[in-house]
């Protein structure tokens, strides 16, 4: 989370992956980074004194010059600080983490959507603005067909007609309602095992 400085993409342009997209400002991402850090110091403190009081404990309790309950104090709040230690480096490793987030790039290569952000909103899981952009992949289009089933029996015979029918689309032919019309060459999928009990259709992918 953190406030927006910066959009690097204009809205429908291609990107690639690794592009720079957002830069949000780290100011407060520093702040819990150092306070990680802090904690940490103050956890690992405690650490060296918890096992100096335990190291010193010791050769004690073979004497019995303090009691069992007290080396087991000792024990507890040695293991304590040893807990405490390894809570505070994953703090720290998760705020160096989110820092890194400050500049985000783009995980895929495609067409990048418009921002929903602009510089200046705060930004991130829990905002309004917890998705800032989508690319989409225009490596690939998936298209469902519906086709009559009587059509497709009739291409696709005998039991192979409802598990292997690889092979039997070269190509997809898309109308656009402006009257555009685009051929792709594709690989066919799979069909789906149910038939539309209303319109009497297969659907193909």
């Amino acid at each position: 989370n953190g406030y927006l400085l910066k959009k690097s993409f204009s809205a429908g342009m291609p990107v690639r992956k690794g592009d720079l997209l957002f830069v949000l400002d780290a100011d407060l991402l520093n702040t819990t980074l150092y306070a990680a850090k802090a904690q940490l110091a103050a956890a690992e403190a405690q650490e060296v004194e918890a096992r100096n009081n335990y190291e010193r404990a010791l050769p004690l309790a073979k004497i019995n010059a303090i009691s069992r309950a007290q080396l087991d104090q000792y024990t507890s709040t040695y293991a304590s600080a040893r807990s405490s230690v390894q809570s505070a480096r994953q703090s720290l490793e998760n705020a160096r983490l989110q820092v890194g987030y400050a500049r985000i790039t783009a995980p895929i290569s495609g067409i990048a959507a418009a921002a929903t952000a602009h510089e200046g909103d705060y930004v991130g899981v829990g905002t309004q603005f917890s998705s800032l952009t989508t690319i989409s992949n225009m490596d690939s289009l998936k298209a469902e067909l519906s086709l009559p089933t009587s059509t497709y029996l009739r291409v696709a015979s005998g039991e192979r007609a409802m598990y292997d029918n690889r092979g039997l689309l070269s190509n997809i032919r898309l109308f656009l309602t402006n009257g555009e019309e685009y051929e792709y060459a594709g690989e066919y999928d799979y069909t789906q095992q149910s038939i539309s009990p209303t319109a009497g259709t297969i659907t193909l992918v």
